[in-house]
């Protein structure tokens, strides 16, 4: 069983969790020990480079030929000379010549680059941790443990070092803050969704967060659907975003007669209410509305997000609500929590 952590002190072992793979102990999590030396380090000198490389790393030299060309090639059998060569003059210290240094700079490279993207992304998720922790407090609280669990957060680190783009990075950042705040409100299938994300997609649907009713969907119906068009989210938008794993079209909702459909939409809810009797006998068929609702990782990313919804959006709403009421109901809205203030439309 687990001891129990403070929620600040779980905070700072998680981020300290997620920068130690890449050497930012100190970035992460401030009052630890300082970092330990890097992996490989080179200088220059009158006579050439110099490099100077951890016993761990050195053990990697060896092995370039491996993914760096072809096995049972001769070329592979120079590479693995060159090697062997350059793992004696790193040991020494021996200055480096340009094909050495070409192999160093190859083998390392990759590493270098996982390395970069790791503590930048540690440094944003400190950065929006206190505003992300904020918001996670307003939500209900969860059945679960207090902190993210072992596996969330190596399949952070993994992801954390695939990250090279910024805006992809801030939306994996918000959401290991948010699972950091409130463990178990964000899934494996997320982390590894925003990993394969590209970065116009990633924008777009960072805006299209801000125009979700009541958290799980937008509507695509009348003026509200006029309204997101001018926005930019047209039906290829819509594409992109269902490719990803982000929304789900086909979703419906319903005004039926003696039925009340209440919205909430940011600090407002809309009310259509359907008050009038059937004539004739006839009773009416319900009227539905088009919606693209977020799957079960948009919502998780919306959730992570600051949300600023529109209130011209909010008015395209009521229009489309009233509209398919026509003159069998009434529309209102209010301001939550001003359940008593109702204004009708």
């Amino acid at each position: 069983m687990r001891s129990a952590r403070s929620p600040d002190r779980a905070k700072d072992w998680q981020l300290r969790r997620l920068a130690e793979n890449s050497g930012l102990r100190q970035a992460a999590f401030m009052g630890e020990a300082p970092p330990q030396p890097p992996a490989l380090s080179v200088g220059l000198t009158p006579e050439g480079a110099t490099a100077q490389v951890s016993e761990g790393t050195l053990s990697k030299v060896g092995q370039a030929a491996a993914w760096l060309f072809p096995k049972k090639n001769a070329k592979a059998k120079v590479t693995a000379a060159l090697a062997d060569r350059v793992a004696e003059k790193i040991r020494s210290g021996a200055p480096l010549e340009e094909a050495e240094r070409y192999l160093v700079s190859r083998l390392f490279e990759r590493e270098a680059r996982a390395l970069e993207n790791s503590e930048q992304a540690a440094e944003v998720v400190r950065a929006v941790l206190p505003e992300t922790s904020k918001r996670m407090a307003e939500l209900p609280p969860l059945p679960s443990s207090a902190e993210p669990s072992d596996e969330f957060v190596r399949r952070a680190e993994s992801v954390a070092s695939d990250i090279g783009e910024r805006d992809i990075r801030d939306l994996f950042a918000r959401v290991v803050a948010g699972e950091i705040s409130r463990a178990g409100s964000f899934s494996l299938r997320t982390l590894e969704i925003i990993r394969h994300l590209d970065p116009d997609t990633a924008r777009q649907f960072r805006a299209f967060c801000n125009y979700i009713v009541d958290g799980t969907f937008a509507i695509l119906t009348g003026d509200a659907e006029q309204y997101l068009l001018g926005k930019g989210f047209d039906t290829q938008a819509q594409f992109e975003f269902e490719d990803a794993g982000l929304v789900a079209s086909g979703s419906m909702l319903s005004l039926e007669p003696g039925k009340t459909l209440e919205l909430r939409y940011g600090e407002k809810r809309a009310r259509f209410r359907w008050e009038n009797a059937a004539r004739q006998n006839v009773i009416p068929e319900a009227e539905w509305i088009t919606l693209l609702r977020l799957t079960r990782t948009g919502y998780e990313i919306a959730l992570a997000l600051p949300f600023s919804p529109d209130p011209f959006y909010f008015d395209a709403v009521m229009r489309t609500g009233k509209a398919h009421l026509r003159e069998r109901g009434t529309s209102a809205w209010t301001s939550v929590p001003g359940d008593d203030a109702w204004a009708l439309v």
